[in-house]
């Protein structure tokens, strides 16, 4: 796929899905087709497996490809899928990079090289040479929380120039930043809306697309929700954010300490839909199942109620 088509195709609903264990851990992969199934059934066009809710980081590189290979066999040409390259070495991006292009996805996905925290001018660096060095267009995606890496807007000034640089996932969940990047970039390539309490002021900047974990268990509550916002309707878009924000409340306290509670929280989110998804790779656990039933209750009152889910596709 060239750069423009793929810039044209970020927009809506674009799910980075659950990797479903069995319980000693190993790959579900049935699961991988049902879940994605239950995705194209409520509008979402776009996957990225294996980014953080996927647990790409307790993956190996055979496991990544794996789920990879078969999300694309379970969309066949419903959707586009993208790969995510992220590594922290060259060898296994350009692995990566090479897998998803015979593989058959349309793009590929790639953080800020992580853990040595390179300056502006090593992450341009790492931008260019991976603009080089791969034959598939690129979404980068911004993650401070994860990554120590918050690229400036002299690193996007130069990413936009890039020939295979297509869009960016941006996860600062600085609501002034994200309100300039797109006033400054949006117009020029899309801008991902990708961190999810503040999502409602993403959207109403203009962002045209959400990547967040609710989309994988109430992709009709965050349709409403995108809807609302492209519309202008101001008053709609806050009374759903609300009843996001309900939801976030029982994960703020453990993502404020640093602790990636959208994994277990997610989890759980997607066998609450009756799909499966299976326990989180350790050393992460599965929610308390105090925390889970307080969690599925939040779900039914304030995301899928039937008004919200009164237009949900069998």
């Amino acid at each position: 796929m060239r750069t423009q088509a793929l810039r044209e195709a970020l927009h809506g609903l674009i799910a980075a899905p659950v990797t479903p264990f069995h319980s000693d851990y190993s790959l579900d992969t049935e699961a991988i087709a049902a879940n994605a199934s239950f995705l194209l059934n409520r509008d979402v066009r776009l996957f990225v497996p294996c980014g953080s809710i996927g647990e790409f980081a307790s993956l190996t590189l055979a496991e990544r490809k794996t789920v990879l290979e078969e999300t694309i066999k379970a969309v066949r040409t419903r959707a586009l899928v993208l790969a995510n390259i992220s590594a922290t070495d060259r060898e296994s991006v350009l692995e990566l990079a090479r897998h998803a292009a015979a593989a058959g996805a349309a793009g590929v996905m790639v953080l800020a090289p992580f853990y040595h925290r390179p300056s502006d001018e090593e992450l341009v660096d790492f931008l260019r040479w991976l603009d080089d060095s791969i034959a598939l267009p690129f979404l980068f995606y911004n993650n401070p929380a994860t990554t120590n890496v918050d690229a400036s807007m002299g690193v996007l000034g130069k990413l936009a120039g890039m020939r295979q640089f297509a869009g960016l996932k941006e996860a600062n969940p600085d609501i002034v930043r994200f309100h300039r990047v797109y006033r400054h970039f949006g117009a020029s390539f899309p801008v991902v809306a990708a961190t999810e309490t503040p999502v409602a002021f993403f959207l109403l900047s203009g962002s045209k697309a959400v990547m967040t974990a609710t989309i994988d268990y109430a992709p009709e509550f965050m349709r409403q929700l995108l809807d609302a916002a492209a519309a202008g309707d101001v008053r709609r878009t806050w009374d759903l954010y609300d009843g996001l924000l309900a939801v976030r409340d029982l994960l703020e306290p453990s993502l404020r300490q640093g602790y990636p509670a959208y994994i277990p929280f997610t989890k759980a989110g997607v066998e609450a839909r009756g799909l499966r998804a299976g326990p989180p790779r350790p050393p992460l656990r599965p929610i308390e199942p105090s925390m889970r039933r307080r969690f599925e209750e939040v779900l039914r009152t304030d995301l899928l109620s039937e008004a919200v889910c009164s237009k949900q596709r069998p």
